[in-house]
């Protein structure tokens, strides 16, 4: 039985942690931290042990709700800054804008058109790695979970083709190489990916769309190819099996492309030029810049997502929005709802979390160099004595 699904380890944790979220509001100041400091890191601790033991989805809402009553910041800032700031519905409407996608061809059609080709019908080898690459591609512009379950489906038939079986030693690899591939892809690009844009939120960084994938996609295809050695070169499956397989089953499966497949691709492709744009033309079009980065990243998968509902083909939407929201991974949002507000809390100034880190560390560095441990580097960078 898994722990989060332990009766008794939840009876235990759970009321711990509702505690830890608001038990801080009465606990009086001391070594430097304000009674709403104590109250923020005791909500970040609750919530990361629910994380890390429960889930990432109620925990979220709690944490959310337990910030509202730290008296700097208020429900009214913790509402704008969690499911009214702009990340969270660039996610939601991402997410929105890639399950249309999800619904045409155009993803099967990618991976067919790789495994299809002359260098993989060579080995099998070639096949499994042209097969992962294919879906590494997919994920760029992809929901994770929306690409697995995807993915997956022709994996299985692609078994059912080449007669392996799942607990073989290539089954395993392939799929192992499936969900490790997936994770490297959602870390490449910040479209429809929630973690890298918590992370850059985060860290309060003002990276842009097109400057985080010109060094995070180099990155993740050096990765990729170090998986890939080492599921299939070290690990060593027999990939005979893949060689020169029939995939015509899977090719009669996919319709011919049709006229929504084609609009859903084309309206996609427009949310992901008008978030590259505008840093196109920071160098030499400022004003141009400043008033496409004053839409902030929501706007083009809201302006995709209304396309997509108001274009009609044989009297049918191309997207129900109603259907879409049923789609949209809600468990990750609220999370991403969650970290965002309590990033906000954490870098605040009133509730001054910051400042005391920034304090104690500046004080912890310079008792150790009065001690003289790093005064002979302290001398030698800055030519002052200790």
């Amino acid at each position: 039985m898994a722990i989060k699904d332990n009766k008794t380890f939840r009876w235990i944790i759970i009321p711990l942690c509702v505690v830890l979220c608001f038990v801080g509001k009465f606990i009086p100041p001391f070594g430097g931290l304000s009674t709403e400091a104590i109250q923020v890191l005791l909500i970040f601790l609750g919530s990361l042990i629910l994380w890390l033991t429960i889930g990432i989805d109620w925990p979220s809402l709690l944490c959310i709700f337990a910030l509202g009553f730290v008296e700097p910041l208020g429900f009214k800032t913790v509402l704008s800054n969690s499911f009214g700031n702009s990340t969270f519905l660039f996610l939601l409407f991402t997410f929105i804008c890639t399950y249309a996608l999800s619904k045409t061809t155009i993803l099967k059609r990618i991976t067919l058109w790789f495994i299809n080709t002359k260098l993989a019908k060579k080995s099998g080898l070639w096949f499994s790695f042209l097969f992962l690459f294919s879906v590494l591609i997919i994920g760029l512009f992809t929901s994770p979970s929306v690409l697995f379950v995807v993915i997956l489906a022709i994996l299985n038939e692609i078994f059912e083709i080449a007669g392996i079986e799942k607990g073989s030693k290539i089954g395993k690899a392939l799929l192992m190489g499936l969900g490790f591939t997936v994770s490297i892809s959602s870390g490449m690009t910040t479209i429809a990916h929630v973690f890298p844009v918590l992370a850059i939120e985060a860290a309060s960084l003002e990276v842009n769309a097109l400057s985080y994938m010109l060094f995070a996609i180099p990155t993740g295809l050096v990765i990729f190819l170090l998986m890939f050695v080492m599921l299939f070169i070290i690990y060593r499956p027999k990939t005979n099996k893949l060689i020169n397989i029939d995939t015509s089953s899977l090719k009669a499966e996919i319709n011919k492309i049709s006229k929504q497949d084609i609009i859903t691709l084309i309206t996609f492709l427009l949310v992901v030029i008008l978030w590259i744009i505008p840093d196109l033309f920071k160098g030499f079009w400022i004003d141009f810049y400043k008033v496409m980065n004053g839409f902030t990243t929501a706007m083009p998968p809201i302006l995709g997502t209304i396309i997509l509902c108001i274009i009609r083909i044989d009297n049918k939407p191309l997207l129900k929005i109603d259907e879409a929201f049923k789609n949209v991974p809600w468990s990750s949002l609220m999370m991403c709802a969650a970290t965002l507000v309590l990033g906000v809390a954490l870098t605040s100034d009133s509730i001054g979390i910051k400042a005391f880190l920034q304090s104690t560390l500046n004080n912890s560095l310079l008792r150790r160099f009065h001690k003289g441990k790093y005064c002979w580097r302290y001398k030698r960078y800055f030519g002052n004595t200790c």
